[in-house]
């Protein structure tokens, strides 16, 4: 029984001279492990991003279905056909216009040391059934708002005189006028005979 056991003991120890000692050994699983937590880390961080997009991008309208873009082309047809052979009459929807009064500005352009002399003529639209409580008013105010005009066009930048339609200037003048008169009477601005020479 002894040389049983020593020949036991014998064969255990040739088989742990065979096993290379622990930190020489690789866990077979440790590397596909951690290759799978990154993926899946990766993974949820992508979804969390779409997630974040799909509530933060804006959705678009529904597109029109084909029988409604028909009839309304058909409608934009009809009215664009319609009265071309004579201006509208004013009434209280267009408006009808009142005159604002003649200015001359002059403006020094620091940036480019030039002066620019500014002519133009000014008219409001307003609504008809409002006309006798615009003059009352407009009389009693004609000096601020000669002011505003005219503060409004020297403030100007030269790309906002050159603009065909002046629209930064109209806006400015129609929405400081119309807080002046504690009232929006006028509906918009028109420029005529407008001018600027640089000198």
């Amino acid at each position: 029984m002894a040389k049983a056991i020593t020949e036991k003991t014998e064969q255990i120890e040739k088989s742990d001279q065979n096993i290379p000692p622990v930190e020489a050994r690789k866990p077979a699983t440790g590397v596909g492990f951690r290759r799978l937590a990154i993926l899946c880390f990766l993974l949820l961080v992508v979804i969390l991003e779409c997630g974040a997009a799909y509530l933060l991008i804006p959705v678009a309208p529904p597109l029109v279905p084909n029988a409604d873009l028909e009839s309304v082309a058909s409608n934009i047809v009809q009215k664009s056909g319609e009265g071309n052979d004579s201006a509208p009459e004013p009434d209280a929807q267009t408006g009808i216009e009142v005159n604002l009064g003649e200015f001359s500005v002059t403006s020094y352009q620091p940036t480019t040391n030039t002066t620019l002399r500014i002519d133009f003529h000014l008219y409001g639209v307003i609504e008809s059934d409002k006309k006798e409580e615009f003059d009352m008013i407009f009389a009693a105010n004609n000096h601020r708002f000669r002011d505003i005009v005219i503060s409004s066009v020297r403030s100007a930048q030269l790309a906002d005189l050159t603009d065909t339609g002046l629209a930064l200037i109209k806006r400015q003048v129609l929405e400081k006028t119309n807080r002046l008169l504690k009232k929006p009477y006028l509906n918009s601005i028109i420029v005529s005979d407008f001018s600027f020479i640089e000198q």
